[in-house]
């Protein structure tokens, strides 16, 4: 299934998920987040990917608001986001007041996409959607659901991209990939760099790459030096990302 390639415009800090195609019978179109071309990598706090400016306080009821009065999807979707609270202090409630809410979830446009961590109450968040999860209110995939659920809730509570820790060594076929996003995507090779290339500093505990975990995207083999190396999609939270998501939110014993 080809579903439209969407590329949203939506201030600073944002993640993008590209629809799942096939462009040809070998490499497939890549359903991945990215950050926008505003959003400077260099000097971020760290990848696990926590992102400590983006930081929610402790304990903290993230309440959710639907802007498409989507209420049948209302108990799945907090159902399946729960998973991330029963590792860490953070929990998400339903709220039918906007201007209480933390985060307005779309189910109408934009991909599947989210604003990271605090960043959901700034401008120009704050008076429109902070997380986009277009036409998964009708999705009957539950293995897609939840992971489209589960990845963007992580950024949300503020994690960026596995991929993206400098500690990755992956065997990138440089020449491929740019020529893959300039066929398929129209980026120019600095923004290959900057949305593929470019990694984040790393700090302990959470320097090592967790290649299952929730918050990683898949890698085609035909994108790497020899074909020799891939990544699959993820499932679900990784037992690396329970364990440092405890860390960052800790329970209290």
């Amino acid at each position: 299934m080809v579903n439209k390639v969407r590329y949203l415009l939506w201030g600073l800090g944002i993640c993008l998920v590209f629809g799942v195609a096939c462009r040809d019978k070998k490499t497939p179109v890549l359903h991945f987040c990215t950050r926008l071309k505003k959003v400077k990598i260099s000097g971020r706090q760290p990848a696990f990917a926590p992102n400590y400016i983006r930081q929610w306080g402790q304990h903290k009821e993230i309440r959710v608001f639907l802007l498409d009065s989507a209420r049948p999807i209302s108990a799945r979707l907090l159902r399946t986001a729960a998973a991330w609270s029963k590792y860490c202090n953070v929990t998400f409630t339903l709220t039918e007041k906007k201007p209480l809410s933390d985060i307005r979830v779309t189910f109408r446009s934009g991909g599947y996409a989210s604003a990271v961590g605090k960043e959901a109450n700034e401008s120009p968040y704050l008076n429109g959607p902070s997380m986009f999860l277009e036409g998964l209110d009708t999705l009957s995939d539950d293995a897609e659901f939840t992971r489209v659920v589960l990845h963007e809730f992580g950024h949300a509570i503020g994690l960026e991209h596995e991929l993206q820790k400098s500690t990755v060594k992956i065997p990138w076929d440089t020449e491929a990939v740019v020529s893959y996003y300039k066929d398929l995507y129209k980026w120019p090779r600095e923004e290959v760099y900057r949305n593929i290339f470019d990694q984040f500093p790393v700090e302990k505990p959470y320097e090592e790459f967790d290649s299952t975990s929730i918050m990683v995207y898949a890698v085609p083999a035909e994108l790497t030096i020899g074909h020799t190396f891939s990544i699959p999609w993820p499932k679900g939270l990784s037992s690396t990302d329970e364990k440092d998501i405890g860390i960052w939110y800790p329970i209290k014993k």
